[in-house]
């Protein structure tokens, strides 16, 4: 695992050759849409059938829910994954708190793609600035206990890395309707080898390439809902 990922060169000088990149993406859609193929076959279920008179996709309203969800998954569960940075770290904590307030509120909804564009682009606008204030206000107060965050930090990166990996998959069980149309050991499945593919770009690339792969898939698996 440790070799996997590369920690302990986790630096700009350390990317591996970017063709490598582009062929480990091809591989990864592969495996992916092999397991999801093989798996629903194995472990049969009756999706749940959305009603297509409340559901209107426009290429707009998916770019804005696409862009915005790969980049906020990315930061709140892999952007800290490199050299200790607490500013990161505060980053990702507070992404991740964000999404509770607005679950506790009752303002996340389960499909997005019901909602009208504005409404989307608010949720996700909404987001981005509780994330900052929560940042801001947190800042002063958790940079007094920098050194023994680091060394925790330091002590258990590996932890991290298996923690976000087990809570990538259980997120989108719990929290979307990926469940509706697929058995929940089949998205934990696909999601945990999304989870382990993207942190593997994130530590030895760069976030912004997690970013871009994250989209490029997600986008790769709407495609199908515009065609047929």
């Amino acid at each position: 695992m440790k070799k996997l990922l590369n920690i302990y060169n986790i630096n700009i000088d350390s990317r591996k050759p970017f063709y490598l990149l582009f062929i480990s993406f091809f591989v990864y859609l592969f495996i992916v849409n092999f397991l999801n193929v093989y798996l629903k076959q194995l472990i049969p279920i009756n999706p749940v059938i959305e009603n297509t008179k409340e559901v209107f996709l426009s290429l707009k309203k998916v770019l804005v829910l696409l862009i915005f969800a790969s980049f906020l998954e990315e930061i709140k569960y892999r952007f800290l994954f490199t050299k200790f940075n607490l500013n990161y770290l505060l980053i990702s904590l507070a992404v991740i708190l964000s999404d509770i307030i607005f679950l506790i509120f009752r303002t996340k909804t389960f499909s997005l793609f019901k909602q009208d564009f504005y409404t989307i682009f608010s949720y996700y606008g909404g987001i981005m600035l509780l994330t900052f204030l929560i940042f801001k206000i947190s800042k002063p107060i958790i940079y007094s206990f920098k050194e023994k965050i680091e060394s925790f930090y330091n002590d258990n990166f590996i932890k991290l890395i298996y923690l976000q990996l087990v809570a990538f998959p259980l997120w989108h069980i719990f929290f979307t309707n990926q469940t509706n149309g697929s058995h929940f050991i089949i998205v934990f499945v696909i999601q945990f080898l999304a989870a382990l593919y993207f942190t593997i770009i994130r530590i030895n690339y760069g976030i912004i390439y997690s970013v871009f792969f994250h989209f490029c898939s997600n986008l790769i698996a709407f495609l199908p809902l515009f065609i047929f």
